[in-house]
């Protein structure tokens, strides 16, 4: 066994709490398409356009998605919240252009509906990456003495 290397209980600990962010994260997923379902419906009801109803139920589900993925998926509620903002909304631009360019090269070999599909776990995916690694990255840990100034 490699000198550093995690032991096997450490590794397990590690994959069971990754796949336990993963379904977290698949849940708040769900629950924003759900938002932004009920809230485009909803304006519809009420006589919005469905381009203003469209926007609105996108950006209920993108703050939903931030507030849910800051507190309770990744746990980084600690961290600078404008900088994780940013960094959200620039990994949802990310991956979905990178979407669009899946869902572009998919609609070529299937048709339009797989094609989204296939879009759409391409940006789950990249996404999921992008915020575990950037957006709500949590701070290494200092592993010494803390320097004394």
């Amino acid at each position: 066994m490699a000198r550093n290397a995690p032991s096997a209980p450490h590794r397990g600990h590690q994959l069971r709490s990754e796949g336990e962010t993963i379904v977290k994260y698949g849940l708040v997923g769900v629950g924003n398409t759900l938002l932004t379902f009920l809230v485009f419906e909803g304006l519809l009801l009420c006589g919005t356009g469905a381009f203003a109803a469209n926007l609105a139920g996108y950006a209920a589900g993108f703050v939903n998605s931030f507030v849910w993925n800051r507190r309770w998926v990744f746990r980084a509620a600690g961290g600078n919240r404008w900088r994780q903002a940013v960094l959200f909304a620039l990994g949802a631009a990310l991956c979905y252009g990178v979407q669009c360019l899946a869902f572009a090269f998919f609609l070529r070999h299937t048709n339009a509906h797989l094609a989204q599909i296939g879009g759409m776990v391409v940006y789950t995916a990249l996404n999921y990456v992008y915020n575990r690694l950037v957006a709500f990255r949590l701070p290494a840990r200092a592993t010494g003495p803390s320097p004394r100034t």
